[in-house]
């Protein structure tokens, strides 16, 4: 059988091969979607997306807090031929921020429709931007779309927004299935393999490593809401044990969060079967591999599951990844220790720019470009090879990624990454774990470095010199040291630092306070 060239037909495909082995098994509800039930689902969502108005070409939008509408929504766009755009937002839904954010993004990426479930439905009603309409999807009644037209573009999906506004990512379905190819080579990923996965769909990491990665490989994926990990991570861990999952995603932050519940209250698993944990989307500190490693150990995870990896929605997702097989290394450099991200996974290259420190990646998966900007695409494209933004050492071959190009700090000539100085401060009592943000900042009197930390004690000033303490033990210099109050530092929606977002809020803050 030929290699399929797009997602409509890797999932005919599979059909075929699996039949009525699980693909999706949805923990909250019970409900379990076969290999051979998805083309069909896709199919009738498919003729719901027709009803609804879309046509071949238009962009629809997914926003579905309900996992099996998502996977409905995204595999119906297949089959028509529309191109999904997965949508995140912050802040409570259907409020006048939340609506102006959705009319933002729909007018920003061009789109017809926005698919939900049933739920959503009510608070989009009158959200959408004029000439964009609303449909719930659900694959399991209605009449099918028969004939699928796949389109050439697997998908676009939006930048997180770590340095500004967030772009459409165009990814081809070629360059899709060359990524997937990767991850599945370097994991060893088949069949006998089962996931489990609470990460975002909207998300590269949980729509490709997960969802879409299952079909590929012919693994069943448990499908965990994100709310029910946010509020019990220890919960996460026990399920790693009762589905059997051999492989599983996560954030660095999430690995963190079921280390400190374990701690506090363990409860019991069995590890033994997971052969990979892939950590990744933020910076990867050496003692949250370390703590979730003596934590769990005792609970059968193998020495060599942790993975540490780096991508980015630009290469479609994975770029390096530490090889399978062996454990977790770090490296220090200067004053901090860093966590190695791995070797190029197969078919990708990877090298730093010697001038700037950037990294620069070639690969089949890489985007067609910034959906309906040459500009910025001809910014980050050139001859082949992809300019990520992100700063980083390649030390024996393997990458170490040390902070974002445009988040450099200069001082007295010398160019630090903002992550330095927030390194530096982890771990100062009174500071929330992983909320302190640094910055440059032109002030009145010229250049200043403005480090912010998230505290619920502001006003206690000997915070703020445990603060200055760690900055002046590591050698770095800050001109202004200030307690913020919980939430004020912007992230993403994968968890994320927005530095730049969190300067121009600083900013107004204190141009608020100048006029008072």
């Amino acid at each position: 059988m030929s290699d399929p060239t797009s997602l409509v037909a890797l999932a005919e495909q599979r059909a075929a091969e699996l039949g009525g082995k699980p693909l999706y098994r949805f923990v909250d509800s019970g409900e379990q979607w076969t290999f051979a039930e998805l083309p069909d689902r896709a199919a009738r969502v498919a003729r719901q997306l027709v009803d609804a108005g879309a046509q071949h070409d238009d962009r629809v939008a997914i926003l579905a807090d309900d996992r099996a509408a998502f996977c409905d929504a995204f595999f119906g766009a297949q089959h028509l031929g529309a191109i999904p755009v997965p949508l995140g937002l912050s802040g409570k839904p259907g409020s006048d921020p939340w609506n102006a954010l959705l009319r933002d993004r729909l007018a920003r990426f061009g789109v017809r429709l926005v698919a939900t479930d049933a739920g959503g439905l009510d608070v989009l009603s009158g959200s959408p931007a004029p000439g964009c309409t609303a449909v719930a999807v659900d694959g399991s009644s209605g009449r099918p779309l028969r004939d699928a037209h796949p389109h050439d573009v697997a998908l676009v999906q939006p930048s997180s927004g770590t340095t500004g506004d967030p772009k459409g990512i165009v990814v081809s379905q070629a360059a899709l299935l060359a990524n997937l190819t990767a991850i599945s080579e370097h994991w060893d990923l088949g069949p006998s393999d089962s996931g489990l996965s609470w990460l975002p769909l909207f998300h590269d990491m949980g729509l490709i490593g997960t969802a879409i990665n299952a079909v590929f490989t012919g693994a069943t994926l448990h499908q965990w809401p994100t709310a029910s990990f946010l509020r019990s991570p220890g919960r996460w861990v026990e399920l790693l044990g009762e589905t059997g999952a051999t492989v599983a995603v996560a954030p660095p932050f999430a690995l963190e969060l079921a280390t400190r519940r374990w701690r506090r209250s363990a409860g019991g698993a069995d590890l033994s079967h997971v052969r990979h944990v892939l950590v990744g989307a933020e910076r990867i500190r050496p003692e949250v591999l370390e703590g979730f490693a003596v934590t769990f150990t005792p609970y059968g995870l193998a020495p060599d599951a942790l993975c540490p990896t780096y991508g980015l929605a630009e290469a479609t997702l994975a770029v390096t990844a530490k090889p399978r097989g062996e454990q977790f290394g770090t490296v220090r450099t200067g004053a901090h220790r860093w966590t190695s991200c791995g070797r190029a996974v197969p078919g990708v290259a990877v090298r730093v720019d010697p001038a700037t420190g950037e990294v620069l990646v070639a690969s089949p998966g890489l985007m067609d470009g910034y959906l309906e900007d040459p500009a910025a695409t001809a910014g980050v494209l050139s001859d082949g090879w992809l300019r990520t933004g992100d700063c980083g050492q390649l030390i024996d071959g393997e990458l170490v990624v040390t902070g974002r190009a445009k988040e450099m700090i200069n001082r007295g000539g010398v160019r630090l990454p903002a992550s330095d100085y927030e390194l530096a401060v982890h771990g100062v009592e009174g500071v929330l774990p992983d909320r302190a943000v640094a910055f440059g900042d032109l002030g009145p009197d010229g250049e200043r470095i403005v480090v912010l930390a998230e505290s619920r004690q502001r006003g206690n000033g000997s915070i703020v010199l445990a603060l200055r303490a760690r900055l002046a033990d590591a050698g770095l210099a800050a001109d202004v040291v200030e307690l913020v109050p919980p939430g004020f530092i912007p992230r993403t929606t994968s968890g994320k630092l927005r530095r730049g977002a969190a300067r121009e809020q600083w900013r107004a803050q204190e141009a608020t306070a100048a006029s008072n």
